[in-house]
């Protein structure tokens, strides 16, 4: 995530501080981007045991725009590196489930972050977590430490509605008790994180990192643009 300090707020960010706040997971509270790179290098170090520098810079490009920001398919990422590499241990179905137990010990929240939602809980001000995808979101939350804390945990594929649709955002706020104008989402997704927390009626802060709106698709700029997530507590207190 990007180290630099930079907090803008558009003219409708005003007002009473939110009752609430709500965060994505991946990519928002711990940066799911490195994990999956210190993975890749992991994977590349002790399974493929690969050498060749040019081979395996290739390779990392490759299977970075595979994975897609998290929203490529794992089994294809795995049958691909089975194609080339057809001596790599194990079938695509079980290099999968391996992926995930590695992955999660290359995650992590940063104290930055960690700090912040403590501040948080110091102020009263509720949060809680909506992420897309499956029970394996729920395991993430879980070894991340994040679960205690959190008032609300919303996964979409354990509740049958997804970011952006309106209704994953409204059961949020049910469960939190609280009007949706009364709660804050917090996210790196311009689509279903902004687009979809404003439709269902929430004032959004966007982590940009580093990337322009696109206004041309999302519609107007969230309330508030954030370079760091901890930033959000100089706004909102």
């Amino acid at each position: 995530m990007s180290r630099t300090a930079d907090v803008m707020m558009s003219d409708s960010a005003g007002g009473a501080r939110p009752q609430a706040v709500l965060f994505d997971l991946d990519n928002t509270i711990y940066d799911r981007e490195a994990a999956f790179g210190r993975w890749l290098l992991w994977f590349l170090d002790e399974v493929l045991k690969l050498e060749d520098t040019e081979e395996r810079a290739a390779l990392t490009a490759e299977i970075t725009a595979m994975d897609a920001h998290g929203y490529g398919s794992k089994r294809a990422i795995f049958q691909r590196l089975h194609e080339r590499y057809p001596a790599a241990p194990g079938t695509p179905s079980t290099s999968v489930e391996a992926f995930y137990e590695q992955f999660f010990t290359q995650m992590h929240v940063e104290p930055e972050a960690r700090a912040m939602l403590a501040t948080l809980s110091d102020f009263h001000i509720p949060y809680g977590i909506v992420t897309n995808g499956s029970r394996v979101q729920s395991r993430k939350i879980a070894v991340l430490g994040l679960g205690d804390g959190a008032a609300c945990v919303i996964v979409s594929g354990l509740v049958g509605c997804a970011k952006p649709d309106p209704e994953i955002f409204a059961l949020a706020a049910r469960k939190m008790e609280m009007a949706p104008s009364e709660i804050l989402f917090v996210g790196d997704n311009p689509r279903n994180d902004i687009w979809g927390a404003r439709n269902a009626g929430m004032r959004t802060a966007w982590l940009r990192l580093g990337h322009p709106w696109p206004s041309d698709t999302c519609g107007p700029p969230p309330d508030i643009t954030l370079d760091r997530i901890e930033d959000l507590l100089g706004v909102i207190l």
